[in-house]
């Protein structure tokens, strides 16, 4: 029927405007960076992912999907410089302020040193050899922690909680790096007042922080994550599909209850963005040692 045909026609058309929109605001973000002297890493696109490695590009298949973390945040991730000065943070604040001009977090990389300093961490492990850029990036590291350590935990928003949870993750993967106070004191909190972790809405952070909470009290030998077990089956339920509500089930048996799932979590569906994820060499690195701690 000419109906439908028009009906069809007009959808196909709306569909490709927004997917040019998006596509521009992705170059846009390139074009930022180049100017900055960046080079861009990875670039999220639909179900793809241009991929840089070895100095060449590459397509691969990767979906960015609902996920959470710094990829969800733009989709286009930097080839970012080692940063161990407040002069080269601020340098590196601007190359992600200029990038992110138009979209809703802006004002956040202009007032705080949170978000700023926790999309250049969290793009570390994203980057070729991004476990020993890591080590190379304590400054960075201590500026997150820092600036983490100067928000209350129950006025926390989004990207303080995710900040809170890379580094909480990080300690338990390698349990010899020095624990941050913030950290040490964010745990606390969430351990007396959980309920932000139960209760959040509408990012994937917060069933997968109150997690992350009962397995670093678990791990430390502090019973208060007995108290949030009643909520787990219904945290985990709140996760979404393909795969990551499995892995977190078995993540939670083997953490909490002592089950060993060693071998079946090694398949790391650990967020809405994992394809994507798993392209990168360390992006994973934390969730597979946490993975081998057993008992």
């Amino acid at each position: 029927m000419p109906g439908i045909d028009v009906l069809a026609i007009g959808a196909l058309l709306c569909f490709g405007a927004a997917a040019l929109a998006l596509l521009a605001e992705r170059l846009a973000r390139v074009a930022a960076y180049k100017a900055a002297g960046w080079r861009v890493r990875a670039m999220a696109f639909g179900g793809l992912c241009l991929l840089r490695e070895g100095g060449r590009l590459r397509l691969k298949a990767g979906s960015l999907g609902v996920g959470r973390g710094v990829l969800s945040l733009s989709a286009v991730a930097p080839e970012t410089p080692d940063i161990a000065t407040q002069e080269e943070f601020e340098a590196a604040r601007g190359a992600l302020l200029r990038a992110n001009r138009l979209s809703l977090s802006a004002k956040l990389f202009r007032e705080s040193e949170l978000l700023p300093a926790y999309v250049l961490y969290a793009l570390l492990p994203l980057q070729e050899n991004g476990a020993a850029r890591r080590e190379k990036n304590a400054f960075l590291r201590d500026k997150l922690a820092r600036a983490l350590g100067e928000i209350p935990p129950e006025k926390a928003g989004r990207y303080a909680l995710e900040a809170f949870d890379l580094l909480l993750m990080e300690h338990m993967a390698n349990p010899d790096l020095p624990e941050p106070p913030a950290v040490a004191r964010w745990l606390d909190h969430f351990a007396q007042d959980y309920q932000l972790l139960r209760r959040g809405r509408g990012a994937e952070i917060y069933p997968v922080l109150f997690l992350h909470v009962a397995y670093a009290l678990k791990l430390r030998g502090d019973d208060r994550w007995k108290v949030m077990d009643a909520h787990v089956s219904t945290l985990l339920k709140g996760l979404p599909g393909g795969g990551v509500n499995a892995y977190y089930r078995l993540q939670t048996l083997q953490i909490l209850y002592n089950e060993d799932h060693r071998e079946e979590l090694k398949n790391i569906r650990c967020c809405g963005a994992w394809r994507l994820y798993g392209l990168f060499e360390n992006a994973l690195d934390d969730e597979e040692k946490l993975n081998q701690r057993w008992k």
